[in-house]
């Protein structure tokens, strides 16, 4: 479930504020704008944050609050809970039907003053009908907040909520239905989890059974009869664990004091520890979970390079789940399309939304441009594993004397995150007006993965993002890629057994077979499961990156033997050296391979110089 549009009305700084939304939303302002604003009405929403008298808008009474969520991709159990929670049954019934068909419902917060208190109620929108609070928390998708504020002394780390206490919940929480299917061995005999909790419920029974009697006889006797009696039972078992995470300082040889709490630790360690969390849970996780991340400045304490790292973790963590970040630095705002952008800002004391015309965000934010203009030759690539593999590219031809031109002095390479970041929208806007200026002075290429799109589509959303670009475009500069991505061209017996010679080549050049197998069986039903479905399941990056086993297993059909052998590449493989990797491998071995497709594009471009 995720959020499809939301509207805020005299909340705190909002006057009037409606918001389409993506699967990553980034709210963009300078401070005191008001995102944090909209993030507390949703937190309000959600019930994870009281509503008090700070929050109406302009301290005025007169009208308070109203946030209305439309919520989509709702599952048929989820629209039989609001039905089932229906006074009246036909009038609910013709909105249920409505709502299966879209997949959609609205639903309206108001509030009320009652004895200097403040109360709120759910309605649906369509019938006005009032909805129970018990029946709106088993609704509402699971919200995990994490505030700008990291810092170790602040009260809130000693609760649940706390930032790092949430992540590490989402990590260590797992997936339950996994958890139930586990075994453990006891006495030799290999038990599921599940079968250990229904002994536990038997032996539990048992053990109130007496007590139901005795209190039974008791009861019978205040009463003077026995026409009632008591009994307990077990009404549900399960198996808690409870987790402290420390950090450990392993230059520290005493081990009285060399680890501390990881909620005490310090700002700018908290930032990286939350990237670690959130790229250790996209590794592991199974499945679709059904949450919403909201980050407040993800990027704060942090370099500029782990900033892009981060909104590259969010991304694809948006995959699966729906994320809100908010932001008011360049280096994030230039990573993101502008269709992923909410663009705020404050006129009178009162947050208004504007347009998120990339030209007004590019000014608001103070977005530059890549030190493009001492090279008059530029390579668009989308991101740092891109840059690295080319440069090793061109050096192998440059080795073997395959091309006469050392690219690597006259190209300037550029990773700009994507064609429909403002990045590259910044970029390509300076480069059309020189080119106007200096009569066609300047060439530039763009290089793009098909990430499991056709060539036509990737085609259509590169011309969608320079179509008011016209002088710098030319449709023979762009090199869509065959594969989904970098990791795809390394799915190659003959590469990695070149790699790892102890791997046995026969076994895996039918896993790599394999792959794609289960690869274009997923591409052949992406418009059946979706896109984001697609992506989470088949792509390559799951095949260096380890998941859990029951994920192998399960989705992707492999054998225990075929997920030893995976295991073993995924534990020598690693995707930072790629460009070391391909310094080693003879000419023939780069030829013989997918990984000739990029030293086609690089003749393209000797041949245009």
């Amino acid at each position: 479930m995720k959020i499809k549009e939301l509207s805020i009305t005299k909340f705190k700084s909002i006057d009037d504020i409606y918001i389409n939304t993506d699967n990553l939303v980034s709210i963009v302002g300078k401070n005191n704008y008001g995102k944090t604003a909209i993030f507390d009405a949703i937190q309000v929403f959600f019930r994870k944050r009281k509503f008090t008298e700070k929050d109406i808008h302009m301290f005025s009474s007169e009208e308070l609050p109203v946030i209305s969520i439309t919520f989509q991709q709702i599952d048929t159990i989820d629209l039989q809970l609001l039905l089932e929670s229906s006074i009246n049954r036909k009038k609910a019934q013709d909105f249920y039907n409505q709502a299966l068909k879209k997949r959609e419902v609205q639903i309206t917060l108001f509030f009320e003053k009652d004895n200097d208190k403040y109360k709120g109620w759910y309605v649906f929108e369509e019938n006005q009908e009032r909805i129970p609070p018990k029946t709106i928390e088993e609704f509402l998708p699971d919200l995990k907040y994490i505030s700008s504020i990291r810092n170790p002394e602040d009260n809130s780390f000693s609760k649940k909520s706390s930032n790092i206490s949430q992540l590490m919940e989402m990590l260590i929480g797992g997936n339950k239905k996994r958890d139930n299917n586990e075994e453990v061995i006891i006495d030799g005999v290999p038990l599921k989890i599940s079968d250990v909790k229904k002994e536990l419920k038997k032996l539990e029974d048992e053990k109130v059974k007496l007590l139901s009697y005795e209190l039974s006889n008791k009861f019978q006797e205040i009463i003077g009869n026995q026409s009632l009696s008591i009994e307990i039972q077990a009404d549900q078992t399960d198996i808690i664990h409870l987790h402290k995470t420390k950090i450990r300082d392993h230059d520290i040889l005493n081990e009285a004091i060399n680890s501390f709490d990881i909620e005490s630790s310090g700002t700018g360690m908290q930032s990286l520890l939350i990237i670690a969390i959130l790229e250790a849970y996209i590794e592991h996780t199974i499945g679709e979970q059904d949450f919403i991340l909201i980050i407040e400045e993800p990027e704060v304490y942090l370099h500029p390079s782990l900033q892009r790292k981060i909104i590259n973790i969010l991304r694809e963590l948006s995959i699966s789940n729906q994320v809100f970040i908010s932001t008011h630095s360049p280096v994030v705002v230039s990573q993101l399309a502008p269709q992923e952008l909410i663009c705020i800002k404050k006129e009178r004391g009162i947050t208004k939304k504007l347009s998120s015309d990339p030209i007004h965000i590019i000014s608001e934010l103070g977005i530059k441009p890549d030190d493009i203009f001492q090279h008059t030759k530029i390579l668009f690539v989308e991101g740092p594993d891109d840059k690295k593999l080319i440069k090793s590219i061109l050096q192998t031809l440059m080795k073997y004397k395959k091309i006469k031109t050392d690219l690597l002095k006259v190209i300037q390479i550029i990773e700009v995150g994507g064609i429909d970041t403002l990045g590259f929208y910044t970029n390509a806007r300076i480069l059309d007006v020189m080119n106007k200026a200096h009569h066609n002075n300047y060439k530039f290429w763009i290089l793009v993965d098909s990430d499991g799109n056709t060539k036509n589509e990737v085609k259509t959303k590169i011309e969608k993002s320079l179509s008011e670009f016209s002088y710098i475009y030319n449709k023979d500069n762009a090199f869509i890629l065959e594969e989904y991505s970098i990791e795809s061209y390394f799915i190659d017996e003959n590469i990695l057994c070149f790699l790892f010679d102890h791997l046995d080549k026969e076994k895996t050049a039918a896993l790599c077979r394999k792959y794609f197998e289960i690869y274009n069986r997923g591409k052949a039903e992406k418009n059946k499961i979706g896109k984001s479905q697609f992506q989470n399941r088949y792509k390559p990056k799951n095949f260096f990156s380890a998941k859990e086993e029951i994920f192998y297993k399960q989705t992707w059909g492999l054998s225990n033997e075929e997920i030893k052998l995976l295991n073993e590449i995924q534990r020598n493989w690693n995707t930072t050296n790629i460009d070391l990797y391909i310094e080693q491998f003879p000419l023939e071995l780069i030829e013989g391979s997918k990984l000739s497709e990029f030293m086609r594009c690089m003749y393209a471009i000797e041949d245009q110089i």
